[in-house]
């Protein structure tokens, strides 16, 4: 399924069972309405101290070669459910690595010029433990990862 996989495991060290999802399905999925293009989302994020909105562009490629990746996880009962509220959360990260960017805050990336965020495919982790529950919520037994391996493009 592309370099997504690799690309993670060699950043990160995965010793947990994992999977990889098709992130177009994923936008396909949650944002249906802002593709603009093969392979090609435009997402609209709100700045929180001027509520001025922007958007950034999201290109799907898994076959490229990245240089970053965004990660989040929760501790949930397991249903499925989770894992796109971890795939919203790795976007919206995305959304702030561009207002840094824009802000003059990001390493290695100039402010000026259109930024397309490259990404592969999600990479999903799960693991079960009695650990992760507590005692008013003894269900919430599992633990999901996310990554999303990425690369920005300036044009």
């Amino acid at each position: 399924m592309g370099k997504s996989l690799d690309f993670v495991k060699k950043e990160v060290d995965l010793k947990k069972n994992c999977f990889e999802f098709g992130t177009d399905k994923v936008l396909d999925y949650l944002f249906y309405k802002e593709k603009c293009g093969e392979n090609l989302w435009s997402l609209e994020f709100t700045r929180p101290d001027t509520r001025e909105k922007f958007e950034v562009k999201i290109k799907y490629d898994p076959e490229t070669d990245f240089d970053g990746w965004c990660g989040d996880r929760c501790i949930c009962d397991g249903t499925f459910s989770h894992y796109l509220e971890l795939a919203k959360r790795n976007l919206i990260c995305i959304g702030k690595y561009e207002l840094e960017r824009k802000s003059g805050f990001a390493k290695n990336r100039p402010a000026e010029g259109e930024a397309v965020y490259v990404v592969g495919n999600f990479i999903w982790t799960s693991e079960d433990s009695e650990e992760f529950g507590t005692p008013e919520k003894p269900w919430m037994n599992s633990r999901f990862v996310s990554y999303l391996p990425l690369k920005c493009e300036i044009q």
